[in-house]
């Protein structure tokens, strides 16, 4: 929330005289009790409570207060305790509840103020104090969490607490725990730049590198900026519990555990599957437990690697995969420390068998040749049986001679080309192992080329276009800009403005004044059948659509038989 700017000091009509406030006036009632006794008191008399979590005073409405108290007075007395052992200090009273007033009748240059003087202990005055400010409408919600934060630091109960002021206990926690957030986040949200939304999303990690990641680009406009981008953001990168390989025990009391959050902080923090929040605790528990047991892993047996390195932590060009027609010459890396397996956070293996080391010595592996173009144990020993190796290397000249002379359409050709595009994808060929019952195992490579050759070839052609269009249509449409799926779009007859339709991906995206914003422009509230269902399914007795639900709010555009053929909002047909 925006910080309101320092009001510039009001002028005073000279036509209209300022009423004097008498120096002392007697108590306006002498039989209450002392201990709740109302007297007007010198304003030099008074000091402020240093204890006040209100830190904002010189604001808008505090200006329009001065000039009431310049008419009219102080309306409602301020309280005070009496001060214990002032000495020769003037200041024989402090503030429990009304400092906005008393600097208010400092300002209007006032010499008294009505106040109520009671005998308070210190804890009693300081509950007074915090649950004056938190009933009062202006109170700035920043300076909400930190009276919340305050009355909890002083031992003060928040269950206690959210009784008295009519709260609820999950709402006061979660405001105090803004307030671990950074201070850019936290002045961000001053000044504007996201919502109490965002922040109590951000409020659900705890590593200050990653917070400040999440702000830095959701005030960027990431997923549009919005708090579902982010809550959607922050859950789609947060690991799974039950992909924890290491013995998580302790995580199921852990406050980054969303099912523990969904007890603290409630339900609408949560989702379906238990997510870590604190990625890095989880990245590390799950190092160690990979590092120290690899050879005991599902992954470590089966591909007989020596370890692992994770996928968002190698390059393209910093590893080189071994398949399956490599299996023979592999037996010389099964004790090199880089021979290694992909793998995902989760334990999910990306590349079975990979080599993270020299590339020249990759290449002398799937060769038959050392780095010096001798033998493959790396002596410069002469081999007598180099026949394999000249195998290789006629088969590597006369199959595409041979193939680029036959026609593309031919069985041989097109077999030979189903089987570059299996070894061309990790997917495709996960595909055709699924389709055709082959499991994952050190030589599958015989058995694809046994079943290519099995298949009829109109099999052929049909499984070849529908990996092609993967390829170039989906797989490969992820590297094109936006301008080129345009041209492609227009090339292919595509017009997004006749075809598009609003659905919910869309519009759950969207802040409910948004979707009203794009119910506005395109007049989707206007037909019979939008306030039937309005009235009928959803109850609403009114035509207040914004005082519906958000997810009310979608089925009404969704579900209620609006004609939402050629309603396209502006922004989907956008082009530069």
């Amino acid at each position: 929330m925006a910080v309101a700017k320092k009001a510039s000091k009001p002028t005073v009509s000279k036509k209209k005289a300022v009423k004097p406030v008498p120096e002392k006036i007697p108590p306006v009632n002498e039989d209450i009790p002392r201990a709740h006794v109302i007297s007007h008191l010198t304003l030099e008399e008074i000091l402020p409570n240093p204890r006040n979590p209100r830190k904002t005073f010189n604001d808008a409405p505090f200006t329009d207060l001065v000039l009431s108290i310049r008419e009219k007075g102080v309306l409602q007395p301020i309280i005070v305790r009496p001060r214990i052992d002032f000495g020769d200090d003037k200041k024989k009273y402090e503030i429990v509840a009304g400092e906005r007033r008393w600097r208010a009748s400092t300002t209007a240059g006032a010499m008294t103020i009505p106040a109520i003087i009671r005998e308070l202990s210190d804890q009693e005055a300081f509950d007074i104090m915090v649950i004056e400010n938190l009933q009062r409408e202006d109170l700035d919600p920043l300076e909400e969490a930190r009276a919340f934060e305050t009355y909890a630091k002083e031992g003060g109960d928040i269950e206690d607490l959210a009784g008295k002021i009519g709260s609820d206990p999950r709402y006061i926690r979660r405001r105090v725990r803004i307030l671990t957030l950074p201070e850019e986040v936290l002045t961000g949200w001053r000044d504007g730049k996201i919502s109490l939304g965002h922040l109590e999303q951000l409020m659900r990690l705890s590593c200050k590198e990653d917070i400040l990641q999440y702000y830095k680009e959701t005030v960027g406009g990431f997923r549009g900026g919005s708090v579902a981008g982010l809550k959607e953001a922050i859950d789609d990168r947060s690991p799974e519990l039950s992909t924890a390989l290491f013995d998580a025990g302790d995580c199921e009391t852990c406050t980054m555990n969303t099912s523990v959050q969904a007890g603290i902080f409630g339900t609408d923090f949560t989702r379906k599957k238990v997510l870590c929040l604190n990625s890095k605790c989880f990245k590390e528990k799950q190092v160690d437990y990979l590092t120290g047991h690899w050879s005991e892993t599902k992954a470590g047996m089966k591909f007989h690697t020596r370890g692992f390195r994770l996928r968002d932590e190698v390059k393209w060009d910093q590893f080189n995969a071994f398949w399956g027609q490599h299996a023979n010459q592999l037996l010389q890396c099964l004790e090199c420390e880089n021979f290694v397996s992909i793998i995902e956070l989760s334990g999910r293996v990306s590349y079975e068998r990979s080599c993270v080391g020299d590339k020249q010595c990759y290449r002398s592996v799937i060769s038959g040749k050392d780095k010096s173009g001798s033998g493959a144990n790396g002596k410069n020993t002469r081999v007598s049986d180099i026949g394999p190796e000249f195998q290789d290397k006629f088969y590597r000249e006369r199959i595409p001679a041979v193939a680029h002379g036959l026609p593309f359409d031919e069985a041989p050709v097109l077999r030979i080309v189903a089987q570059a595009l299996i070894n061309n994808s990790e997917r495709t060929r996960g595909w055709f192992l699924k389709d055709m019952g082959i499991k994952h195992e050190w030589n599958e490579q015989d058995k694809v080329w046994k079943a290519l050759e099995a298949m009829e070839d109109e099999e052929i052609r049909i499984w070849i276009r529908r990996v092609a269009n993967y390829l170039t249509l989906d797989d490969m449409q992820i590297g094109f800009g936006l301008n080129v799926k345009h041209q492609m779009a227009k090339h292919l007859g595509i017009d997004i403005a006749a075809e598009w339709v609003l659905h919910k991906e869309f519009l759950q995206r969207k802040t409910i004044p948004e979707i009203l914003g794009i119910c506005k422009e395109l007049k989707l509230l206007e037909s019979p059948e939008v306030k039937e269902f309005a009235s009928t399914t959803l109850k609403l007795k009114s035509e207040k659509y914004d005082s519906l639900k958000k997810k009310d709010l979608i089925r009404l555009i969704l579900e209620s038989g609006i004609d939402l053929k050629g309603k396209v909002p502006k922004e989907m047909l956008k082009t530069k």
